[in-house]
Formats: structure tokens, C-alpha cells, sequence
């Protein structure tokens, strides 16, 4: 139980901080059919994420897997959770 509730803790803290640093603003395009993985793996193509198994995991715990078509501007300062937000 002790192990559970700091996967937890460890998770959350990392839904809830930002991704980088500064303000550099990046294009991100969510194509008509695309899945959640799929826009993970370009969030990580484009270092925006070190890891798209923890980003997926993340947003399974605490988010919405669930993505809109769409071009996004996102910020490397962003939290992962605005990142679920803005594209959800």
C-alpha cells in the first residue's frame, strides 16, 4: 500500500510540473484519426517530453486520453495536465 500511494505521489507531482523551461512556444498538430499514443510519441520527437510512457500514463491517472483535432501551441514550460487540457 505504502509503494501504491508513492507511485501515486510520484505521479502526480510529475502531472503537475512543468515539462522544460522557458517560454518557447511549439506547433503541435492532432491529425483527423491520430491516437493519444500517437500524439505522445510527437511530443516526444519534438523534446517537449522525456518520457511518453510516463506522459500516458499520467494522463490515464489524472487526465483525458481523449484528443481534438487540431493545431496547438505549447509551451515548454507547460504541466503536462495543461498540455491534457489544451488538447483534450
Amino acid at each position: 500500500m505504502c509503494a501504491a500511494g508513492g507511485f501515486f505521489a510520484t505521479m502526480w507531482f510529475y502531472w503537475r510540473s512543468p515539462m522544460g523551461t522557458g517560454a518557447e512556444e511549439i506547433v503541435i498538430e492532432v491529425r483527423p484519426g491520430q491516437s493519444h499514443r500517437g500524439f505522445v510519441e510527437d511530443l516526444a520527437q519534438k523534446n517537449i517530453i522525456m518520457s511518453s510512457m510516463k506522459f500516458r500514463l499520467a494522463t490515464r491517472l489524472f487526465g483525458n486520453p481523449t484528443i481534438k483535432v487540431g493545431e496547438y501551441l505549447i509551451r515548454r514550460d507547460m504541466t503536462p495536465a495543461q498540455v491534457s487540457s489544451l488538447v483534450s
